[in-house]
């Protein structure tokens, strides 16, 4: 953790990923040894976040993961920088100290925002970067003082036993890939997250010992080469939000039969029947553009394999229910007990009584949805729900009362956000007892929001311990709630 710049937030899952490719975690035998090794994982996080030196962040949605996120403290990331150095276990450059690597680091972080003209990275030996077995390189994106790479790292054809490779805010419209990535044929972990990077080399195809390839980029669509396929030791593949495929055909990803963790599979780019054939899934995330032949072949899959997902989500965009068809795939979605987190994008109108929603669902967002009054009594039973967002006129009525004591058991997060006709909300006594999060934002007509006194204390103790974007609410008071 020492590795990543001071006040970085670290994602748990991430995390595991790294130790795991280092192979400094148990070896994984089967899918229980598996869920042992990232409860290790998380209990040794919740014993350092008991002595203070680390900071966690509760997952306060997934019922299956206690923590989403770590860092340390400033204190802490600086005595394991220094023991870092000690034993040379890894090394940073930050190109403001001292930058030559001993012959025995294995583990190489750059700060790249810090990098300027003259500025070089010094390397012992020759031999040195064969010695390097995780490169992670940070950079400000949006904010970068030069657009070439450090001579050392232009090239990285001698780094040629890396296992772990990581840019993380890396603008490659400025600065292209290095050269050599081909070479690097023992990769396990490959990830471009929070990058700007619009298209993906075809020498992916070379990296047969990939287990992890996250291509979650921002701001750009990113062109994939149809290649996929060919890496049959890929456990986890994270597609970003906007993703097309390179050529005409769609992306397969047949023969990946090891893989458990799949992120944002876009049926309009992938072939959503490789979905059946893909048996160790554990983590499915999809988007569908609206398409019904799609959207019920997921449905499908889930109901046929669905139970051994630990969690699944379904991302429906440009949705309607202006025809029967559409209106019954729709309740088909809401009674799919596989299904744990569903965003719907377009107009429904109201949620079907007759329908028995899946009491599995833990997250819901309702984007332009026009939902009437009584779809919050519906959606107030859920018992498991822990996070509901309503944007985009998502609720069309006057005023919103949650008055039923025993709605919403669990809700820990509720955002209201462009609501443009909502005018008084009002909390009964009772009601969402475990709320820990409130956002309203640009509700512009909103007048008078209403709510008990302990559930206004209680969303002050959660600001105050936790930190959360909370907007507090006198109890019973009129407001404007347009920020």
């Amino acid at each position: 953790m020492g590795q990543f710049p001071d006040d970085h937030v670290i994602e748990v899952d991430k995390l595991c990923l790294l130790l795991a490719a280092e192979d400094l975690l148990l070896p994984e035998e089967s899918g229980r040894r598996k869920k042992i090794r990232m409860e290790s994982v998380r209990s040794t996080l919740e014993k350092l976040d008991q002595k203070g030196l680390v900071q966690v962040q509760e997952d306060k949605v997934s019922t299956t993961s206690m923590y989403k996120s770590c860092k340390l403290h400033s204190q802490i990331r600086e005595l394991c920088i220094s023991k870092g150095l000690d034993e040379e276990f890894f090394k940073i450059v930050d190109f403001k100290s001292e930058k030559e690597l001993g012959s025995s680091t294995r583990r190489l972080a750059i700060y790249l925002n810090k990098y300027g003209d003259g500025d070089a990275i010094r390397f012992s030996s020759p031999d040195t970067r064969k010695k390097i077995r995780s490169l992670l390189i940070f950079d400000a994106y949006e904010s970068h003082k030069k657009s070439t790479w450090p001579s050392e790292i232009n090239d990285l054809k001698e780094f040629s036993f890396l296992r772990v490779l990581d840019f993380d805010g890396v603008d490659f419209s400025a600065r292209k890939l290095p050269r050599g990535m081909d070479k690097l044929v023992l990769l396990r972990y490959l990830s471009f997250r929070g990058c700007y990077l619009e298209t993906f080399p075809p020498s992916i195809s070379k990296f047969a010992c990939l287990e992890t390839l996250d291509l979650r980029v921002t701001d750009c669509k990113i062109t994939i080469p149809n290649v996929l396929s060919n890496m049959k030791r890929l456990r986890h593949l994270y597609f970003p939000i906007m993703y097309q495929s390179e050529g005409s055909n769609k992306l397969k990803l047949l023969g990946l039969e090891r893989l458990e963790i799949l992120v944002n599979f876009d049926t309009g780019v992938c072939n959503v029947d490789d979905l059946f054939q893909l048996n160790n899934l554990q983590v499915l995330t999809t988007i569908s553009d609206g398409d019904s032949k799609d959207l019920a072949t997921i449905i499908k899959y889930l109901d046929q394999k669905g139970a051994d997902l630990h969690h699944s989500s379904l991302n429906i965009r440009n949705f309607d229910c202006y025809t029967k068809e559409r209106a019954a795939l729709f309740r088909k979605v809401l009674e799919c007990k596989s299904l744990h987190s569903l965003r719907i994008e377009g107009p429904i109108g109201h949620l079907p009584k007759e329908v028995a929603i899946s009491p599995n669902f833990t997250e819901m967002v309702f984007d332009g949805s026009e939902l009437e009054e009584d779809a919050m009594i519906v959606l107030g039973m859920l018992e498991n729900l822990r996070s509901l967002t309503l944007t985009n006129n998502a609720y069309v009525e006057y005023e919103m009362n949650l008055h039923d004591a025993s709605s919403f058991p669990n809700l820990r997060i509720l955002k209201l956000l462009n609501l443009e006709y909502l005018e008084t909300l009002t909390f009964g006594k009772g009601a969402m007892p475990k709320l820990s999060t409130l956002v309203i934002d640009k509700c512009g007509e909103l007048q008078k929001v209403s709510m008990p006194k302990e559930l206004d204390d209680m969303l002050k103790c959660a600001q105050e311990e936790k930190g959360d974007n909370v907007y507090l609410i006198e109890p019973f008071t009129t407001i404007i709630a347009d920020s």
